[in-house]
């Protein structure tokens, strides 16, 4: 049962790059109301849990990365579409094995070799295939900062939760100028559009999560995840009308193959 929650939230990640096409907002106005709507879920839900903590420096750091992250990442999917953005993002936990590396933590040779095999991957995609490079290095920073958030995660000493309630709150304010300076008009359409992206895209998905975790680990619900840059594939093909080259699947497979193989070995 678990691991179909675990399928089910990587359908739901995938999904709301979808939906960040779909209602062509600016990324940081996007990331502003799905932080904002994703208060609905994950407050109550803290409450209820008793997992409120004051808040720390590290969650206002923590959420600053997060905020930067998605940004980068909806910036990245108008120029190289869904798929694409999700497979260079999907560098993430090689780049939090590297930065980590900075920080004393010991890397075994078999993770490097991960990162290598992960790297060829976005050097086929950028030299061989059509994608905008522009986009590509907006995946990328998106990626950088995810990567970012995963390390900062290990050390600060919160209930995954409170994190999160936090990580929100910070992202939410750290986008409002953006969103107060940009005039747009609220249709239905287009509040349904925020309130699914930040209440079961964002909210309930880390719910979820976080809940199967708890049961599976996080080596098995790591490889899990990357599920979701092969349901962005799918879903961008069958929506999108989207139909990837030779060289950005063959780029794809060994990004995904580099990442598997760090969520396997992983001490976490």
């Amino acid at each position: 049962m678990k691991v179909l929650q675990v399928v089910l939230v990587t359908f739901l990640w995938a999904s709301v790059l979808l939906i960040s096409k779909e209602v062509s907002l600016p990324s940081t106005v996007f990331v502003f109301y799905r932080t904002l709507f994703s208060l609905l879920v994950i407050v109550p839900m803290t409450l209820i849990r008793g997992e409120l903590e004051k808040p720390r420096m590290s969650h206002v750091i923590s959420g600053l990365f997060l905020s930067l992250n998605w940004i980068f990442l909806f910036m990245a999917v108008p120029l190289v579409g869904p798929s694409t953005a999700d497979f260079i993002y999907y560098t993430a936990p090689i780049i939090s094995l590297i930065l980590s590396s900075f920080f004393g933590e010991e890397i075994p040779l078999f993770s490097w070799i991960a990162a290598i095999v992960s790297f060829t991957g976005v050097g086929l995609i950028f030299s061989f295939s059509f994608s905008n490079p522009l986009g590509m290095l907006y995946a990328f920073l998106g990626a950088l900062f995810y990567g970012s958030v995963v390390v900062m995660g290990k050390m600060i000493r919160s209930s995954p939760t409170s994190i999160t309630l936090y990580q929100m709150v910070i992202s939410a304010i750290v986008t409002l100028p953006f969103a107060l300076n940009y005039h747009v008009h609220i249709s239905l359409k287009l509040l349904a559009w925020l309130i699914v992206a930040g209440t079961l895209n964002t909210g309930i998905a880390l719910m979820l999560w976080w809940d199967a975790l708890k049961k599976l680990g996080v080596k098995t619900a790591s490889v899990l995840s990357y599920l979701d840059p092969m349901f962005a594939l799918v879903l961008s093909s069958l929506i999108l009308g989207y139909r990837p080259g030779v060289w950005e699947v063959l780029g794809g497979v060994l990004i995904l193959t580099g990442g598997i193989m760090v969520s396997i070995r992983s001490r976490w």
